[in-house]
């Protein structure tokens, strides 16, 4: 359905035991068949156990997205070769507006400064980067995501967070479980 461009067909859900079947080239397909579908709104990539090679793969054909609105790849195990990997569909995906990237461990600060740069100038307003390995969020002070309405920075390991005075739409941050102190609270 995917591959046909079905107009039923705007959710794409894989699942782990799905997933594990999947051969290198089937990957590469996957990403191809997303890329070309002007119908699909949805995909869930979540709780895969996709590393950096997986996600190589997977974007090597997708660098842009029509359609896809909502893109969830949390709880996997990519760092900063995924991300990387991401960065052409970030920066082509125009209507995309929510990112899921919670519970993957390895990405880091270094990380989180690629993917806001990616991000910038596009629709994104929802981003979940809630329980990564985030320890500096100074990427948000660099760049402007001037659509974001929502952020997810829940259960990182964050100790400041820069002024959001760019982020007039913000209406939702999320900060629970870091380690922000007054200084860090006052720029909030």
């Amino acid at each position: 359905k995917i591959r046909n461009n079905d107009a039923t067909f705007t959710g794409f859900y894989l699942q782990q035991n799905d997933s594990k079947k999947l051969s290198d080239p089937a990957w590469e397909l996957l990403g191809h068949y997303i890329s070309g579908n002007d119908r699909l709104d949805y995909i869930d990539l979540s709780m895969l156990d996709l590393a950096d090679s997986k996600m190589s793969l997977l974007f090597k054909q997708l660098t842009r997205a029509v359609s896809v609105e909502i893109a969830d790849l949390s709880e996997n195990c990519f760092g900063m070769g995924g991300v990387q990997s991401m960065v052409p569909f970030l920066k082509n995906s125009r209507s995309l507006k929510e990112l899921k990237l919670s519970s993957n461990r390895n990405i880091d600060a270094e990380c989180f400064r690629l993917l806001i740069s990616a991000l910038q100038d596009g629709s994104i307003e929802n981003l979940h980067v809630g329980g990564c390995g985030i320890d500096d969020a100074t990427a948000l002070a660099k760049c402007a995501l001037l659509n974001l309405r929502s952020l997810d920075l829940d259960h990182n390991n964050i100790h400041n967070i820069p002024l959001l005075e760019k982020y007039t739409k913000l209406d939702t941050l999320w900060l629970e479980g870091n380690k922000i102190g007054k200084e860090g609270c006052r720029s909030v």
